[in-house]
C-alpha cells in the first residue's frame, strides 16, 4: 500500500529514461504531480513513486470538534515489457487538518516504495479524491537498473522543495533521508530567487578515495554551475543533501548532472529542472555589431564549432548562449561584460575586490582580522585573459567593454589604471549607469567616500532597476566609519534586508555581531547566509561554533559532522572541534569512530606517528616498551591506555580520544606535509593546549596572572644585556628597498626581495611595526610612533615577545604552560 515518504531519490546511474528527463505528463483536475526514483540500501534496489497535489482539491468533512478530514484513493498498476501486470498497489488514504487552518496553503505528499527485478516497466497511476469528482492520471515508463555487489552505485537525483517541515499528515520516518525530512518537488520547478534542493546517495565506495562532480547545464549544454569535491579513503556510503543558489541564472530549462568516480569506476546521473520566471529578453545594447564581435571571441577562445552554433541562433538566444557559455568558463568576462551588455546579469561586487582595492586593513578594523585574512585573492590569470578578450570589443569603441576593462583593472588590484579608465568612460558616456557604478568602486579604493556615494547615486538615477545601489552606499558608510559604528551597521543591515539573497553579506554581518558578543544575532545571520547560499562552508562552520559557545553542543556537532562528510575542504577544520565537542558530551564512542575514519585517511608513516606513545609515556614506560618484542608491544599499548582511562567503567577511553585529538591537531596545524610535525607538535601532544601563545603576526600580551608570574620569573633570570638584545632584534623592521620589483602598471605594489636592517634607515619617521608585524613583504610609507617607545617593548617588561633573541622579520612563536 501507499506509505508517506518525504524524501525521494532518483537512480539514473546506468540509464536515462524519459520519466527522468522531464516531469511526467498528468491529466485531470486534481493538480497531481508525480515523480519516480531509484535508490540502493542494504536490502537491495528500491523504486519510489512520489505524488503531490493541493489539499484544497479534496473535500473535507468535520471530525470531532477541532479537525477536518479528507480522503483520497491512489491506485498504481505496473506492467513489464510483455505487458504483464507485475505489481498493483492501492489503498484509501486520509488527510487531516485542524479546523482553524486554511486549506489553501497545504499540499498532500505521499509516496510508495517497492522492489522489482531489473528491466523496463510501464506504470499507470490514478489518484481519485473521495467525495468529489476530481482525479489525476498519468502513464509513464521507468527502468530498474541492474546492479552487482561491489559495483559503485549512484542513486537518482531527487529534487526536494523543503526540509524539516512538520506536518501531522506525514509519517516522518517515511520522509527521512540521511537524518533529515525532505519533501519532494515532483514538478522540478524552482524560484529564481531561491535555491535548488536535491538529494543523491553513493553506495559501494569500498573505502576508496572518491570524486564527486556536480554541474548545472543550460539548454545549450553549457556548464553554468560547477562543484568538484575530492574525498579521502574512509567510507562505504555517502549521502548528499544539497542546495545550490540559483542567483545569477536566468529563467528556463536546465539539467542537473552528478558524477562520481572511485578508482576506475565512473557513474553518472542527471535530471532536468526549470527555473521559474518571465523569459528574459536581451537589452537593446546587445547590438548587431556586438553580436558579431562576440562570435569572433567565441571562435578565438572556444573554437569554430561553438561559434557556428552561436551564429545560427536568434538575437535573444545568442545573448543567452554567450552568457551561459562564459559563466563558469570565464566568470570575470561574463560578470563584467556579457551580463551587463546583454541585460542578463548585473555586475555585483565580489568580496575579493575589497582586498584588491587595498582594504584588507579596513576589513580587519571594521569586521575582524580573521574575516579579512580569509578574503580570497583575485585570479589574476583569468582577469588577464578576460582583458585580452575585451580587446576585440575595445577596438570598436565599445563603451560597455571600456567599463568592463576598468572594473577588471580594479579587481586585479590596479587601482590607478581602473580609476583613470572609469573616469574616461564616464566623461565620454555621461548617461551610462554602469560606468558610474565602477567609478564609485574606484573611489572606494581611493578612500574618497563622498565621491563613491555621489557616483553610486548617479548610477541609480540612470538605472533605477540597479539592485546593488543601496548596498554599495551602505558598504561605503560602513567602511568609512562615518556617522559612527552603530549607524553604519544599521545601514548595512537595512541593505541586507533589501537584498536578502546576497551571497556573502549576511556572513559578514554575522561576524560583526559575533565581535560585539551578540551571539544570538550572529547565529541568525549565519543561518540566513546558509539558507540563501548553502555552499558557503564558513557560514556553516561558524554557526556551529556559535552554537557551541552558547552551550548547544549537540546542535554544533550535527552541523560540523555534516560539513565534514559533505565538504572535504572543511574536514581538517572540523575534526578538532568535533572531537572536543564529543569529549564535552561524553560521546567517546562517536569520537573513537571518527578517529578510526581519520586514521584510514592517513599514510602509513602518519598512522604510525599517531599510534606512537613515546611522547606521552614516562621514561620508565618507554624503556619497558622498547625492551618488548614486536609481538608484545600492542598488548603493552592497550594496557598503557587502559591505565590512563579516567572512567574505566564506561565503553570509551576519554584520555585516548584526547590523545588522538592532539595528534590530529598537530598533523593539521604543525606539519608541512601532513605526515610529520615540528617541535610544536611534540609539546602539544604531551601537554595539550598552552595557556598562552604569541607569535609573529599575532603578538599577544600576557594577561593571565599565572602566565605573567612565569614570564616575570624567567625575565628576572636574564642579564640586562640579554634583555636589550631581545628587544633590539625583535623590533628591527627591514625597510630598505635595495632590491625591489615594482608590481602592477600603476605601481601600487612593491615586492621586496632584499631588505636591510632599520639600523641603516635614513628616515627616522619610518617605523618598526609600521602596519602590523606580518607586513614583511610590503614597502611602508607613512609616519608612526617609534618602535622602542611602544608599550611592552622596553627591556624591563617584555610582553608579547619570547625571552630569547628573535629577528622581528622572521617567524617565531612561543608557548607558556604555567603548570608544567
Amino acid at each position: 500500500m501507499f506509505c508517506r515518504l518525504g524524501m525521494v531519490i532518483l537512480c539514473l546511474t546506468f540509464r536515462v529514461s524519459a520519466s527522468e528527463l522531464s516531469p511526467l505528463d498528468v491529466v485531470g483536475d486534481l493538480g497531481l504531480e508525480v515523480d519516480t526514483y531509484s535508490f540502493l540500501n542494504d536490502d537491495g534496489l528500491y523504486e519510489e513513486i512520489a505524488i503531490h497535489f493541493p489539499a484544497k482539491h479534496l473535500t473535507f468533512v468535520p471530525q470531532g470538534d477541532s479537525l477536518f478530514v479528507a480522503r483520497y484513493a491512489p491506485r498504481l498498476q505496473i506492467f513489464d515489457g510483455q505487458d504483464n501486470l507485475v505489481k498493483k498497489i492501492e489503498g484509501l488514504r486520509q488527510y487531516t487538518l485542524p479546523s482553524d487552518i486554511s486549506v489553501d496553503d497545504h499540499f498532500v505528499d505521499d509516496i510508495t516504495r517497492f522492489q522489482l527485478a531489473p528491466g523496463d516497466y510501464r506504470a499507470i497511476l490514478v489518484v481519485e479524491a473521495v467525495d468529489n469528482a476530481r482525479v489525476g492520471r498519468t502513464t509513464f515508463s521507468f527502468q530498474v537498473p541492474a546492479h552487482k555487489t561491489g559495483q559503485l552505485f549512484l542513486s537518482d537525483v531527487m529534487f526536494f522543495r523543503e526540509k524539516q517541515m512538520l506536518d501531522p499528515n506525514l509519517e516522518m520516518h517515511s520522509f527521512e533521508k540521511n537524518g533529515e525530512i525532505l519533501l519532494p518537488a515532483p514538478m522540478r520547478a524552482f524560484d529564481a530567487n531561491g535555491s535548488l534542493g536535491f538529494y543523491v546517495s553513493l553506495s559501494e565506495i569500498g573505502q576508496l578515495a572518491h570524486l564527486l562532480t556536480v554541474q548545472v547545464l543550460d539548454r545549450f549544454g553549457h556548464t553554468v554551475y560547477f562543484d568538484e569535491r575530492k574525498f579521502p579513503t574512509y567510507r562505504e556510503k555517502a549521502y548528499f543533501t544539497e542546495n545550490i543558489s540559483l542567483r545569477g541564472l536566468i529563467p528556463g530549462g536546465y539539467t542537473l548532472q552528478v558524477q562520481a568516480q572511485a578508482d576506475n569506476q565512473v557513474v553518472t546521473t542527471e535530471r532536468r529542472f526549470r527555473i521559474l520566471g518571465q523569459p528574459v529578453s536581451h537589452s537593446g545594447t546587445f547590438t548587431e555589431q556586438r553580436q558579431k564581435l562576440m562570435q569572433q571571441v567565441l571562435e578565438r577562445y572556444s573554437g569554430a564549432e561553438i561559434a557556428a552554433q552561436y551564429e545560427k541562433l536568434s538575437v535573444n538566444a545568442r545573448a543567452e548562449f554567450a552568457y551561459g557559455h562564459w559563466l563558469v568558463r570565464q566568470p570575470y568576462f561574463a560578470r563584467a561584460y556579457v551580463g551587463p551588455v546583454t541585460g542578463l546579469g548585473q555586475y555585483e561586487m565580489p568580496l575579493s575586490i575589497f582586498r584588491a582595492l587595498g582594504h584588507s586593513g579596513t576589513l580587519k578594523k571594521r569586521v575582524d582580522k580573521t574575516f579579512a585574512k580569509r578574503v580570497s585573492l583575485p585570479d589574476t590569470l583569468q582577469i588577464r585573459e578576460a582583458r585580452e578578450m575585451l580587446k576585440v570589443f575595445l577596438g570598436a569603441d565599445d563603451a560597455y567593454a571600456a567599463v568592463a576593462n576598468a572594473v577588471l583593472f580594479l579587481e586585479g588590484g590596479f587601482l590607478a589604471d581602473g580609476d583613470d579608465r572609469a573616469q574616461q568612460v564616464c566623461k565620454n558616456n555621461p548617461d551610462l549607469s554602469y560606468a558610474f557604478q565602477v567609478l564609485g568602486l574606484a573611489k572606494i579604493g581611493r578612500k574618497d567616500w563622498n565621491g563613491a556615494i555621489r557616483h553610486f547615486e548617479r548610477a541609480k538615477e540612470l538605472a533605477p532597476n540597479w539592485k546593488s545601489g543601496t548596498l554599495n552606499k551602505a558598504l561605503v558608510h560602513f567602511l568609512s566609519g562615518k556617522g559612527g559604528d552603530e549607524e553604519a551597521f544599521v545601514l548595512l543591515r537595512e541593505a541586507a534586508q533589501q537584498d536578502s539573497m546576497h551571497p556573502w553579506l549576511h556572513y559578514m554581518i554575522g561576524r560583526i555581531y559575533e565581535r560585539q558578543d551578540s551571539l544570538k544575532e550572529s547565529a541568525k545571520a549565519y543561518l540566513h547566509q546558509v539558507l540563501v547560499n548553502p555552499l558557503y562552508g564558513r557560514a556553516h562552520f561558524d554557526r556551529g561554533r556559535i552554537l557551541f559557545k552558547q552551550g548547544h553542543i549537540d546542535s554544533a556537532t550535527v552541523i560540523w559532522r555534516a560539513l565534514l562528510e559533505d565538504r572535504p575542504d572543511f574536514r581538517d577544520i572540523c575534526i578538532s572541534p568535533l572531537l572536543e565537542a564529543y569529549l564535552n558530551t561524553s560521546e567517546t564512542g562517536k569520537a573513537q569512530a571518527l578517529i578510526a575514519e581519520e586514521l584510514r585517511t592517513l599514510s602509513e608513516e602518519a598512522r604510525a606517528r599517531v599510534e606512537d606513545v613515546s611522547l606521552v609515556a614516562s621514561p620508565e614506560e618507554w624503556t619497558a616498551y622498547e625492551a618488548l618484542s614486536v609481538e608484545d608491544r600492542p598488548r603493552f599499548v592497550r594496557a598503557f591506555w587502559q591505565k590512563r582511562d579516567p572512567t574505566p567503567a564506561t565503553p570509551g577511553n576519554e584520555r585516548l580520544v584526547e590523545h588522538y585529538r592532539r595528534v590530529v591537531h598537530a598533523l593539521r596545524n604543525f606539519s608541512r606535509d601532513g605526515d610529520a610535525w615540528d617541535r610544536r607538535g611534540d609539546i602539544y601532544i604531551r601537554y595539550g593546549e598552552p595557556a598562552h601563545v604569541s607569535k609573529r603576526g599575532d603578538v599577544r600580551y600576557e594577561t593571565d596572572q599565572q602566565v605573567v608570574r612565569v614570564k616575570e620569573r624567567l625575565l628576572n633570570m636574564l642579564s640586562p644585556e640579554a634583555k636589550q638584545e631581545i628587544v633590539a632584534r625583535a623590533t628591527r623592521l627591514r625597510t630598505s628597498t635595495r632590491d625591489v620589483e615594482i608590481e602592477s602598471e600603476g605601481a601600487e605594489a612593491v615586492e621586496v626581495h632584499d631588505f636591510e636592517s632599520i639600523d641603516f634607515e635614513m628616515n627616522p619617521n619610518r617605523v618598526f611595526f609600521a602596519s602590523g608585524s606580518d607586513d614583511v613583504n610590503t614597502y611602508i610609507r607613512g609616519k608612526e610612533l617609534f618602535g622602542r617607545d611602544r608599550v611592552g617593548m622596553s627591556d624591563k617588561t617584555i610582553r608579547g615577545l619570547p625571552l630569547y633573541p628573535v629577528n622581528g622579520s622572521e617567524p617565531w612563536e612561543y608557548w607558556i604552560y604555567p603548570d608544567v
